[in-house]
């Protein structure tokens, strides 16, 4: 319960259930008991943080659209831009969670390195060493298409970047780094992103790490991709992409415009006789 409460102050209480059902699940192959069984209080403890969560608002996505908006608000003839940016696209088009694109700390070990990046004439591919759902560590490969629009290209953004870099980057290195030649990481990227959607005139504490990967699949859902594409290319195991899926404005006013806009005779729901009195 100590660690339960401790953890709960960095993940949400979802991911804090998923490791104990890890350690249940090791202890009972292992031959021991069931180290949750007797667990009321923990289980009143999880409660609690899961109404404690639902009260905060759920983060945005940024979307392609989206993408394209915050560009806006970067200066592309300077390295850091370039670098952050091109670390957004990519986490976009890839559905990348932002711990595998970048490190939580300077002195992190990082997961993408220069050497994982290889572009084509049409392509490019990022290779994951490793990753939340790889849990046998075999790593997975990612194919990144160019794209007709430039400005939201991750291929574009990323080569950009290498090509004009001011710093070395080492094929063994990270390969987002900034012109302080210190690696990318998680708190810089949030707060660039928070930063960029004030000054377009969106709310930017309405952002986060997660917005990114949520956006890069509302983005496929909206150009009318298939839901099992999605689930491959966002690499989940089960169907838990589908709270990604939520509505746009956009698609809310079409639906209620169109449900005004119905003509004929007027509908009246079929009452299905009781079984008892048939």
């Amino acid at each position: 319960m100590l660690w339960v409460a401790y953890e709960s102050q960095f993940i949400s209480d979802g991911t804090i259930r998923g490791y104990l059902a890890g350690i249940k699940d090791w202890s009972l192959k292992e031959g021991f008991s069931d180290p949750l069984k007797p667990g009321l209080l923990l289980k009143k403890v999880l409660r609690t943080l899961a109404k404690g969560r639902s009260k905060r608002l759920p983060k945005r996505s940024v979307t392609v659209n989206v993408l394209r908006l915050l560009r806006k608000s970067f200066n592309m003839r300077l390295h850091d831009h370039r670098c952050v940016y091109a670390m957004m696209a990519t986490a976009v088009a890839l559905l990348l969670r932002i711990g595998e694109a970048v490190t939580k700390s300077e002195n992190a070990t990082f997961v993408i390195r220069r050497m994982d990046w290889r572009s084509w004439t049409t392509h490019a591919t990022l290779f994951l060493k490793t990753s939340k759902c790889d849990v046998n560590s075999r790593g997975s490969l990612l194919r990144c298409p160019i794209s007709p629009d430039k400005a939201t290209c991750a291929m574009t953004a990323v080569q950009r970047y290498i090509n004009e870099s001011e710093v070395y980057i080492p094929s063994t290195g990270p390969l987002f780094v900034l012109k302080s030649g210190k690696p990318l990481t998680r708190r810089t990227v949030v707060l660039a992103l928070q930063r960029a959607a004030s000054r377009v005139g969106l709310a930017g504490s309405e952002f986060n790490g997660i917005s990114f990967r949520k956006g890069g699949a509302l983005s496929l859902a909206l150009a009318g991709v298939e839901d099992r594409i999605i689930q491959v290319l966002g690499r989940w195991s089960s169907d838990c992409y589908r709270r990604y899926l939520t509505l746009t404005d956009q698609e809310i006013d079409r639906a209620i415009v169109k449900a005004a806009s119905t003509r004929g005779q007027p509908a009246v729901e079929w009452a299905q006789p009781n079984p008892q009195h048939a």
